[in-house]
């Protein structure tokens, strides 16, 4: 399936001090479909400023500067936590610990007790999902809602790549070796892309609904695999050499839908549809740390880092990159939530509405 390139025509930018960074306004022209991707900025907030929701309010975790907590939609901070050492948020707990964390106590979205962590390691939650990384770095242990072991699976090398989703959760490890793990601690697959010299998983992801895994892999000769699960197997239905060597992980994501899946590579993104391996490249700049997609025709918005200077990029899919834009900070974040972009810079977050007319 031919490509069809589109080219932006114009790119207006106000600025008008107040917000993290200095855009305030953006249009994206595009033709020849003619449609204008509108980002509206509407609230600015700084992280230390607490306040108390509404009734009913939803709460939306952030991390962001040795600051972790929760805030709504209408930019009121409710809860803000510094730590040391580290932190871990999501959807519905967080927590914080030290080096040697055992026995460790989370907590709910409103900062109530939800259960203790009774073994040792470093947490790991996902939405309403409880991960421990175990000590040594070889197993990983998934935990009841209270904090107690529900099943531990432990690897004869170093985990390298992790990921769950609504079907559970992938696992790849320095030796080459990727697993898929279901929420009931059944490994229902379980193997080696291969291919490259140094096999080790760079990074991995399966979709919502555990039909397909992938992963970028290898030193020497690296490159990206998509497998789809059939019949106890994993049948490898894309791949590709990648040019580059990468000495560190990668971001391997897969859509809401599970039809696309991106992943990072030394230069770029790479973008390839599950259902026709239809696949495609944009030059995204840096590391990518997140990816997220819009409702807006569906939309991923990609942020990623090349020192202090951190880019967020809008891509349409089997399309184009539709633009960027690049802002200076210590410490960022990116989240998405329907057809609303949060962007947190250092101690501020800051509120952007997407639209396309």
């Amino acid at each position: 399936m031919k490509i069809i390139n589109k080219f932006i025509n114009s790119i207006r930018i106000l600025c008008i001090a107040g917000l993290i960074f200095s855009v305030l306004y953006i249009i994206l022209a595009v033709r020849p479909l003619g449609s204008e991707l509108f980002l509206t900025p509407v609230w600015t907030t700084d992280i230390t400023h607490v306040q108390e929701k509404e009734e009913n309010e939803e709460l939306f975790p952030f991390k962001l500067n040795k600051t972790l907590g929760y805030f709504t939609e209408s930019g009121k901070i409710v809860t803000s936590i510094p730590y040391d050492y580290k932190g871990s948020v999501s959807s519905h707990y967080y927590t914080t610990y030290n080096a040697n964390a055992s026995r460790t106590p989370f907590y709910t979205t409103l900062g109530e007790d939800a259960g203790t962590i009774i073994d040792a390691g470093f947490p790991y939650f996902d939405d309403d999902r409880i991960y421990l990384f175990l000590p040594g770095g070889v197993g990983v242990e998934k935990c009841n809602s209270d904090g107690s072991r529900n099943w531990i699976y432990e690897g004869s090398s170093p985990i390298t790549a992790f990921a769950s989703s609504a079907a559970g959760a992938v696992v790849g490890f320095a030796d080459g070796n990727l697993v898929s793990i279901t929420h009931e601690g059944i490994v229902d697959q379980s193997f080696a892309p291969g291919g490259s010299d140094y096999p080790v998983i760079l990074g991995a992801d399966m979709s919502d609904d555990g039909k397909f895994m992938a992963c970028v892999s290898g030193q020497d000769r690296p490159r990206f695999v998509l497998a789809e699960k059939q019949d106890g197997h994993s049948r490898i239905i894309y791949h590709e050499y990648l040019a580059k060597n990468q000495a560190h992980q990668v971001l391997v994501h897969f859509d809401n839908k599970g039809d696309t899946v991106f992943f990072n590579y030394n230069g770029g993104v790479g973008i390839v549809s599950t259902k026709t391996q239809e696949h495609l490249h944009v030059n995204v700049p840096g590391i990518v740390m997140s990816m997220h997609e819009t409702t807006v025709d569906d939309l991923t918005f990609i942020l990623s880092r090349d020192g202090e200077n951190y880019t967020i990029s809008v891509v349409e899919p089997f399309a184009s990159l539709l633009g960027s834009f690049t802002f200076k900070a210590q410490h960022a974040f990116m989240a998405v939530y329907n057809d609303k972009l949060y962007i947190g810079k250092d101690s501020r977050i800051s509120q952007v509405t997407v639209a396309r007319k």
